[in-house]
């Protein structure tokens, strides 16, 4: 049985899903591949196919036990933990002489054997799947994995960047939902997302539900988060060949650097092995906040064999050790800075970056994120106001009257449709459709209310109530 020897220093989150993703290690850089990779140089993200609702019957006892044995062979040769290949080993056998694997229908057998895995383990990438034919291709071929096709895969994704957005405040906002990893062209779409965060106040990088992928696109994007100089970022032991490597920053890069203003990573439980080395790196050398949910906890190494009647095993063969912690992540994740539900995990971020850039001393960047903040806070935490407190509001005030509609006030004005008001707090109302301007009541006695109409530019333009309703 040949053995699959496709495996990334970080590997994606083994999920239920129904199409195997796969990046390719291709140095562009310059730099030799180690000895650890030179067998091989192709990174496998592989995602479980969906085994649930199969109608395929039980396998027999001469079946069962086939894939038993040939998977606590895998756990007792390749397992990156010597001291726990023994112990895992034999928890399986228990749970086989238990009679827990028996007459199980294949996707079944999956998951009673992966759940008995990370029992004895706690290592989420060390699982099983049924996959009949990716366990059938390993076997034909030691590299079966069809380059184009996952090149054309990073190509349609955007190399995983899927999403970048200017924000209120100039806050930059970029999504990576996969760290693909295809060499140059994967290099051209992170250069250009660094330097489009680099012309921001802030920064944000949203790595929500990003379950993984090739830790070289992890460096190259991280680099620019760290200074213009080569530093150790992690030491990667193989622990079948007892080798270990040594990733480094890189100090020469063709974009600018997202340096010297605020920095923002999102996270939540999808965010998993790749996605959480960038967020290790963030927390570890103190280079931005962590807003969100602890990550996944997946922190070994994996590759995936073969297994007999069509199963798959996925198998940690290394483990990571960061030069500031000296150890990871895995079984525990990584506990976010600011914890908040996932959903909830953007406009805080936006709203703790426009915060900070109130202490800029760019005057101009200061009276952006003044003018935003109220905005940005309110979508986060909508402000409830009385209806009599509404209603006090109303009356005219110059050319402009302000009505109660329903549970809302609105302006109207002569020849123009009405506008409807949301409150934004203390006594601060935005107009619904003119993000140029706001409405400002000011209460200087019970029965006197000057509305102050605020202008993006600075402008202001005061006006006391005139009448009020009956």
């Amino acid at each position: 049985m040949n053995r699959l020897l496709s495996f990334s220093n970080l590997c994606v989150l083994f999920i239920l899903a129904s199409t195997p993703i796969a990046a390719q290690i291709v140095p562009g850089d310059g730099r030799e591949v180690s000895p650890i990779r030179q067998h091989d140089r192709q990174v496998l993200i592989q995602v479980a196919p969906d085994n649930r609702g199969q109608a395929i019957a039980p396998l027999n006892k001469a079946q069962t036990q086939k894939v038993v044995d040939a998977l606590i062979e895998q756990v007792q040769k390749q397992y990156v933990f010597p001291e726990k290949r023994k112990l895992i080993a034999d928890s399986i056998r228990a749970d086989d002489a238990k009679g827990l694997f028996s007459e199980l229908a294949p996707g079944e057998l999956a998951t009673r054997l992966s759940q008995a895995l990370y029992a004895a383990s706690n290592d989420k990438h060390l699982n099983v799947s049924f996959d009949p034919a990716r366990s059938k291709s390993l076997n034909d071929a030691p590299n079966p994995m069809d380059r184009a096709f996952f090149d054309a895969e990073a190509s349609r994704e955007n190399q995983g960047y899927v999403r970048q957005e200017i924000l209120p405040g100039n806050v930059r906002y970029v999504r990576i939902q996969m760290f693909h990893w295809t060499g140059k062209k994967t290099a051209q779409v992170i250069d250009a997302a660094a330097q489009f965060l680099s012309g921001g106040s802030a920064a944000i990088i949203d790595l929500r539900g990003n379950g993984g992928g090739n830790f070289a696109a992890v460096q190259r994007l991280i680099s620019y988060l760290m200074p213009a100089k080569s530093v150790p970022l992690m030491t990667f032991y193989d622990g079948i060949t007892a080798k270990s490597e040594v990733t480094r920053s890189t100090a020469k890069l063709p974009s600018n650097r997202i340096t010297g203003r605020p920095v923002y990573v999102l996270i939540d439980r999808g965010s998993f092995s790749a996605a959480e080395e960038f967020a290790y790196h963030i927390q570890q050398f103190k280079l931005g906040t962590l807003i969100g949910e602890t990550t996944g906890g997946g922190a070994n190494n994996n590759m995936f064999v073969p297994l007999p009647e069509g199963f798959l095993a996925s198998v940690s063969f290394g483990r990571p050790v960061h030069p500031v912690s000296k150890t990871n992540w895995e079984g525990v994740g990584i506990a976010p800075d600011k914890a908040v539900p996932s959903p909830a995990a953007l406009d805080l971020a936006l709203s703790e970056a426009l915060s900070a850039l109130l202490q800029s001393r760019d005057p101009k960047v200061k009276a952006e994120a003044e003018w935003e903040l109220p905005a940005v806070k309110a979508r986060a935490n909508p402000v409830l106001v009385s209806i009599e407190e509404l209603r006090s509001l109303t009356g005219i005030y110059g050319e402009r009257e302000i009505r109660l509609q329903g549970d809302k006030l609105a302006s109207y004005r002569a020849g123009l449709p009405p506008i409807e008001l949301a409150p934004m707090g203390d006594g601060l109302f935005a107009p619904i459709g003119r993000g140029d301007a706001r409405f400002k009541f000011v209460r200087e006695a019970p029965d006197r209310v000057i509305l102050e109409v605020q202008f993006r530019d600075g402008l202001r333009q005061a006006t006391p109530r005139q009448s009020k309703p009956d």
